[in-house]
């Protein structure tokens, strides 16, 4: 083949003149055929450089996602706020007109990395960081800042995540969002810096006495001020405050919530030391050793809830029980959170004879498992309560349409319901019935048996426990007889 030196066209050997250009070929040069090019050497170098390039990028990832978390992890618990509000749904506010906020513990849990977070990590750019930018900026439009706030700092309790004050005062405005169980928030430094709109000077509304058993504490005798939240402080001039007498807080209709500090060695509740605060709502108490009387808050109806993290205490569904070094019993009821059908927990062996069950109209039902050894006393039932049932597998107690009888030194006290509608009953032999505060309107025929007992037979006779008795059966030589034959006005039967 040889080409054409005028237009360069290929043509073969023997022509003369060229085929495309008619241009005569004298002295056309053979044209040779070029060998391709080899890349083979040159491909090899850049998928050496490719490989090196991907091994090197995975360890380094490798490396990367060994420092990241393989999966969602539990950080220490966190303080958040929400607003407190009445049971019409109305918000709680201080007496300046702030709102009123409750401070939840809550856990948070550490965002498992995505494949786009790592690749981003790599290239520079942290995606993950980026969305929690995003959601931070989103939320902080819907949150308020409380850093000056009054918050009490108390580490979690193990069963109820709530911290030593449960309401606090804050002039800030804003809605709080109500965290869920599992979303993260962001953790809120207790302040102090309004300290003041909170607590009240010690030597104005407070006075003071010295503690009985240690000269050098002291004791709150009574409290003068008007404040809706009160604050119990930890000393007052350089000495421990440990006590709340009786009647400290006698018929107060202001306040609220009692709120007690922390830093100090022990405390006491005494019985009836808020007697008849119709307006008491919540009390916060400090984790240190207490003693907290049955009856500390006689005739608060409005009573609600008790904030408290102590190894000695807890507080549930409307109840606070009390651990005595070897079983839990309860100790006091909210009359405005507890139930109207109350099933005493199975780490619990029952209710201490003090309790202030007389004053929750609304309970019915009392239900004793098999392991109940301290029933609810007679005198301490309320007068709406139809039925005390005890398990049959109980071997302290038992129950007779739902008219219990628990075994007390060697004897079977009667626990007899106000509002039971039976109306015939046998009072066993070996059995004692404690009639006073007993008034039944549905009983007509009561039967007693030889060795039964009943303490003030009188209120018996006249009426006074069974305002409808007719009929009294009793045990010829039984020790009544005489009294309720000469005293009872229906019919007596013996035999």
């Amino acid at each position: 083949m040889k080409n054409c030196k005028f237009c360069n066209a290929s043509l073969p050997d023997e022509a003369s003149f060229c085929l495309h250009c008619s241009s005569p070929l004298n002295g056309c040069e053979k044209s040779e055929p070029k060998a391709p090019k080899r890349f083979i050497r040159k491909r090899y170098v850049e998928v050496f450089i490719v490989l090196l390039f991907i091994f090197s990028l995975s360890i380094f990832s490798a490396y990367r996602i060994k420092k990241l978390p393989t999966k969602a992890q539990t950080n220490a618990p966190e303080t958040v706020l929400i607003p407190v509000t009445e049971e019409n749904g109305e918000t709680v506010t201080n007496p300046q007109g702030d709102t009123v906020f409750e401070a939840v513990t809550v856990e948070t849990t550490t965002k498992k990395p995505t494949i786009i977070g790592v690749i981003g990590s790599l290239l520079g750019v942290d995606k993950d960081k980026e969305n929690d930018k995003d959601n931070n900026n989103v939320s902080s439009s819907n949150t308020t800042d409380y850093s000056g706030s009054d918050i009490g700092s108390k580490p979690p309790s193990t069963e109820t995540d709530i911290s030593d004050f449960s309401e606090i005062s804050s002039t800030d405005s804003g809605s709080v969002n109500e965290p869920t169980q599992n979303s993260p928030t962001t953790e809120t430094e207790p302040p102090t810096k309004k300290e003041e709109s909170i607590k009240e000077n010690p030597a104005e509304v407070f006075e003071f006495a010295p503690y009985s058993s240690n000269k050098s504490y002291l004791s709150i005798a009574k409290y003068k001020g008007n404040a809706e939240h009160v604050v119990i402080p930890a000393s007052y001039n350089g000495q421990y405050i440990v006590e709340i007498q009786r009647n400290a807080f006698k018929d107060n209709d202001k306040v609220k919530i009692i709120s007690i500090d922390e830093n100090r060695p022990y405390f006491d509740l005494k019985s009836e030391c808020f007697y008849n605060c119709q307006n008491l709502h919540t009390i916060n108490l400090p984790n240190v050793l207490l003693e907290i009387s049955s009856n500390f808050a006689k005739y608060c109806y409005a009573m609600k809830t008790i904030v408290i993290n102590n190894n000695r205490y807890k507080f549930e569904n409307g109840g606070l029980y009390y651990y005595n070094s070897r079983i839990w019993y309860l100790l006091y009821c909210c009359p405005a959170s507890f139930p109207d059908t109350f099933t005493i927990p199975l780490w619990s062996a029952g209710i201490v004879d003090a309790c202030n069950l007389s004053e929750l109209s609304q309970l019915r039902v009392i239900n004793c498992h098999q392991y109940v050894s301290s029933f609810p006393h007679q005198t301490s039932l309320p007068k709406n309560l139809e039925a005390i049932y005890v398990d049959d597998k109980n071997k302290n107690g038992y129950d007779v349409n739902g008219i219990a009888f628990g075994l007390r030194n060697g004897k079977y006290y009667c626990s007899y319901p106000p509002s039971n509608p039976t109306k015939e009953f046998t009072l066993p032999n070996n059995s004692y019935l404690i009639t006073s505060w007993l008034k039944n309107p549905y009983l007509e025929t009561l039967r007693i048996e030889e060795t039964a007992e009943i303490l003030s037979s009188y209120s018996i006779a006249d009426k006074f426990t069974f305002t409808n008795l007719k009929t009294i059966y009793i045990k010829s030589g039984h020790k009544d007889e005489a009294d309720i034959k000469r005293k009872f006005k229906g019919t007596v039967y013996t035999y």
